[in-house]
C-alpha cells in the first residue's frame, strides 16, 4: 500500500498496516502562532499608560489655568505645572490608567506645592466627592 504522491509527514511504525510509507502528518506551523513576548507586552501598557497620561494632563492644561493650592500662575523653576492624584496611584494599583488618570482624580499644581502635598505638609478634599477634582477642592494644612 504506498502512496503514489508523497505526503508530508513523520513516519509512524504505529500506524503503518504492512510497515509501508505510514506517515504521521505534519500540523500547519500557522495553526499556533509565537505568542507574544512578555517585553512587547510590557512595552505596549507602557505606552498605552503615558498616551492615556498625556491626554489627561492636556485636558488639565485647559481646564486649570492656575494652581489648585495656591493660584498663581505657572511658569518655570519651583512654578511648573505638575499633575497630581487625589487617590493615590497606590490605593488604586492593579487598575487601568484610565480609571488613575481622569478628571476627576487629577489636578496641576506648581511644583513647590505639589512637593507640600506630597510631604503630607498639606491635604487636598475634593469638596464634592461625586465630581472630585472637577469642583472646589479644599486645603487643610497640618
Amino acid at each position: 500500500m504506498s502512496n503514489p504522491l508523497p505526503s508530508p509527514g513523520l513516519p509512524c511504525p504505529a500506524l503503518a498496516l504492512d510497515q509501508s510509507d505510514a506517515l504521521i502528518p505534519l500540523l500547519d506551523p500557522m495553526a499556533f502562532p509565537k505568542p507574544r513576548s512578555h517585553r512587547a507586552e510590557k512595552r505596549d501598557r507602557r505606552a498605552q499608560r503615558r498616551a492615556v497620561i498625556g491626554a489627561v494632563r492636556a485636558e488639565l492644561v485647559n481646564r486649570d489655568r492656575r494652581c489648585r493650592v495656591c493660584g498663581g500662575l505657572f511658569g518655570w523653576g519651583e512654578a511648573t505645572a505638575e499633575m497630581h492624584e487625589l487617590v493615590p496611584r497606590s490605593r488604586l494599583r492593579g487598575r487601568s490608567p484610565e480609571e488613575i488618570f481622569n478628571r476627576q482624580n487629577c489636578l496641576l499644581l506648581h511644583r513647590r506645592c505639589h512637593r507640600e502635598v506630597t510631604e503630607h505638609r498639606l491635604i487636598l478634599a475634593p469638596a464634592d466627592a461625586s465630581v472630585g477634582a472637577e469642583g472646589r477642592v479644599e486645603v487643610k494644612t497640618r
